[in-house]
């Protein structure tokens, strides 16, 4: 056996070896107080060497610094307490080399990232290894490796859309199975580099899940005055005047050294020695203040999570933090990003092509279903040439009609049927007027059709704005009916990537293409129909766009449609004796279904056949039953109802309810903690404060509570003053030039709203 063939069998038994322990690796998952630390971050790297030897850095030592920087970066206060654990720290599961360039993806860094993933199966590795993140290292220097690329990308369902600028896929990347991030790292450039990219990173999930208040003004400030004060963000700190000014020597007062919400910690007077002057010393300095793991920083009334937590594992760690509501998270942002709301039924298959420039464009699509059109959506940028619009559609040999063109500064949008389109694949061919830049193409099968008069209305709406510090509301509203669905597009600018549209209000996403530069970004929206029907989405920036929409009337299938709901969704024991459950009955137009029997309705009770009687109210079609809640126990139950109307239609639906308890009201107030520390002169120990921080008899934070304290020396009295709790109970007195010796505290008053305080001084005592 020669040396090679040895190799290869060692190699190949490594690597079982590396998959059968990995196979049987498990992830910690968050418990949130109970989280041990530092949390792995794992990580897949995949080098592209196309010239060989000839780089600048070896991705192997800057791999290597990255690691230690990015382990030392998430240590709260590290530049202070070296011995402050890490949050996290990155645990490399597999490294792989390739001696060529990145797949370019025809200019589409979207399409680019697709094909690195699939070239080395790393969706299924980022599933079955538990990856959270992709690191790309390339050296895009001129003649070397110029894809297209993107400093990092969020790929995540839990994460879909964006409520501050934050780069994102059209649809995340290996169906969305896991979250995580792709990162695109330069080799020909040092360490810094990579960290500066991880830092906008960080800007755009937290900006996100901790909203753009708290994050962007809060603390890192909007302008050079707030920034002074907060932390700075990537590329200004505190006392920046320009982009990367890290070096700069000018003086500031910032209190990011003790930042809270509120803005009002210690301030301090800095420069650029504070972190070495040096854009690797300043991000530490400025990763090292974000809040981190056990802090107790409260923001409209909840607690702050540990921001380095969403960076591992980022699906399960949102859903953690989301479903304990005792933490705080951007609501606009977990709005946006509910489950996405299903399309019609009869929307069926879309296909889709997009190009850069040109004045022909087609692509291949199949029709198929009962009673089927063709709906053409075309999404376009008509800035070179402004009148540019399409001439001709056709599919096959069949020739689409026009329904409607929207145009608004240069985003166009446009909408073709065909009633009667060949059943089968052809080809769809459209043919433009003159080039107006960056076209996508859709065709799309809409089932069950009155073919006879299938479009019913249509309607447009855009706006000329060319604003990309604001976020807008593209809609478009159109008149429908009960048996109609309605289909529409919507034409916008990605920015890069960093505007992207998010469906809100029941609007259901049916397409999401951008093509490679950027340009344009075509979204198909839909919903049933209505008597007025709205498509709505939300854009972080308010970039011009057109929308089009067309209501389509549809074949009806006879049905029974019911809407079973109960009077409260919790009930407190011992004060809720029963739950009444309503059921709204209603044929497929929406028609109320009056007269049902009893008998027509069927239930059950947690799986066990319910004795629920439901009997129509004076409201038509409305029907009532009362269930008996005295015998339930506490927690989750649910009913579950059938009902079959005149024509032997069935549907079943479920509700769920709990009960609980009743919860323990606040009646007292209590000193929780008295703490000390000092301020002022040359030492900073020259005035002494005392924070005093007041709890309800349940642990809650008591705000707006009148505190008077009577300050001890050796005994004697030196200061008596009072104050009000602020949001987080805490009142800071200030006793001014306190000369050396021991402090006590005594509480000799709180008046809160509604509380009555207990008389209590817990012990304490400050010796200076």
């Amino acid at each position: 056996m020669n040396a090679i063939s040895k190799k290869a069998i060692l190699l190949s038994l490594g690597l079982l070896l590396f998959f059968i322990v990995s196979s049987i690796v498990s992830k910690p998952s968050l418990a949130l107080e109970n989280t041990t630390y530092p949390r792995k971050i794992r990580v897949i790297e995949v080098r592209f060497f196309p010239a060989g030897d000839n780089y600048i850095y070896h991705p192997d030592t800057l791999s290597a610094q990255l690691q230690t920087n990015l382990k030392e970066n998430s240590k709260f206060h590290g530049y202070s307490n070296p011995s402050s654990i890490a949050s996290s720290e990155i645990e490399v599961v597999q490294v792989i080399n390739h001696q060529f360039k990145r797949p370019s993806g025809g200019g589409d860094w979207q399409e680019s990232y697709k094909q690195i993933l699939q070239q080395d199966n790393l969706c299924q590795l980022i599933k079955d290894q538990n990856i959270d993140q992709l690191w790309v290292w390339a050296d895009p220097r001129t003649g070397f490796d110029e894809s297209p690329g993107m400093e990092y990308v969020i790929s995540s369902n839990s994460f879909r859309n964006s409520v501050q600028p934050v780069t994102l896929p059209s649809t995340p990347f290996c169906n969305g199975e896991r979250g995580f991030t792709f990162f695109e790292f330069d080799f020909s450039r040092t360490v810094d580099n990579a960290v500066h990219s991880y830092g906008h990173y960080l800007e755009g999930l937290i900006g996100n899940l901790q909203s753009g208040e708290l994050f962007w003004n809060q603390y890192s400030g909007l302008n050079s005055t707030l920034r002074s004060e907060r932390c700075g963000n990537v590329h200004f700190p505190p006392n920046g005047r320009n982009d990367y000014d890290y070096s700069n020597a000018s003086y500031v007062r910032s209190s990011c050294e003790s930042w809270n919400p509120a803005v009002n910690g210690t301030k301090i007077r800095m420069n650029c020695t504070r972190w070495g002057c040096t854009q690797g010393g300043y991000l530490k300095w400025w990763m090292q203040n974000m809040p981190n793991q056990g802090n107790t920083l409260m923001y409209q009334g909840k607690k702050l999570p540990n921001w380095f937590d969403f960076i591992t594992d980022i699906d399960s760690t949102i859903s953690t933090y989301k479903n304990n509501n005792t933490y705080y998270l951007n609501q606009a942002f977990l709005d946006i990003n509910q489950p996405p709301v299903p399309a019609p039924v009869q929307i069926g298959t879309t296909s889709t092509i997009k190009q850069n420039s040109g004045t022909q464009l087609s692509l291949s699509h199949i029709v198929a279903g009962n009673s089927p059109i063709l709906i053409v959506s075309a999404s376009y940028r008509a800035a070179t040439n402004p009148s540019a619009q399409i001439q001709s559609l056709t599919y096959g040999s069949q020739n689409l009609e026009s329904v409607r063109r929207d145009a608004h500064n240069d985003r166009v949008s446009e909408i073709w049927y065909l009633a009667n389109p060949q059943i089968g694949e052809a080809t769809l061919s459209a043919t433009w007027s003159a080039n107006p830049e960056d076209q996508v193409l859709i065709a799309t099968t809409v089932n069950d059709v009155k073919i006879e008069n299938p479009i019913a209305l249509s309607a447009g709406a855009g706006s000329d704005i060319q604003d990309g510090n604001n976020s807008a509301t593209p809609s478009v509203t159109i008149g429908s009916a009960a048996n109609e669905i309605v289909l529409g597009v919507l034409s916008t600018y990605p920015d890069g990537g960093s505007n992207t549209a998010s469906a809100v209000n029941g609007t259901a996403e049916v397409w999401n293409v951008r093509t490679g530069n950027n340009n344009i970004a075509s979204q198909g929206a839909g919903k049933p129909g209505a008597a007025s029907v709205d498509l709505e989405f939300n854009t972080p920036k308010n970039w011009s766009w057109a929308m089009s929409a067309v209501s389509i009337r549809i074949n009806v299938s006879p049905l029974v449609n019911m809407n079973l709901s109960t009077n409260k969704s919790a009930y407190i024991n011992g004060q809720d004796s029963s739950a009444i459950l309503t059921a709204v009955v209603a044929d497929e137009n929406g028609n109320s279904i009056s007269g049902l029997s009893t008998s027509s309705f069927v239930s059950t009770l947690d799986l066990t056949t319910s004795d629920i009687v439901f009997s129509e109210t004076a409201t038509l079609g409305t029907y009532a039953g009362t269930l008996d809640l005295s015998t339930l126990e506490n927690g989750s139950h649910t009913v579950q109802t059938q009902v079959t109307d005149s024509r032997s239609l069935t549907q079943t639906k479920s509700v769920s309810f709990s009960i609980s308890d009743p919860q323990q009201q606040a009646t007292t107030s209590r000193v929780d903690s008295i703490t000390y520390s000092t301020a002022g002169g040359k030492s900073n120990n020259k005035n002494l404060l005392i924070t005093v921080n007041i709890k309800d008899n349940i642990g809650g934070l008591v705000s707006g509570a009148s505190v008077g304290i009577n300050l001890k020396r050796t005994g004697s009295s030196v200061y008596t003053s009072s104050a009000t709790t602020n949001s987080l109970g805490n009142v800071v007195f200030t006793y001014l030039n306190a000369a050396s010796a021991c402090y006590i505290t005594e509480v000799v008053s709180v008046v809160a709203n509604g509380l009555t305080w207990d008389g209590l001084t817990p012990a304490n005592q400050f010796c200076k």
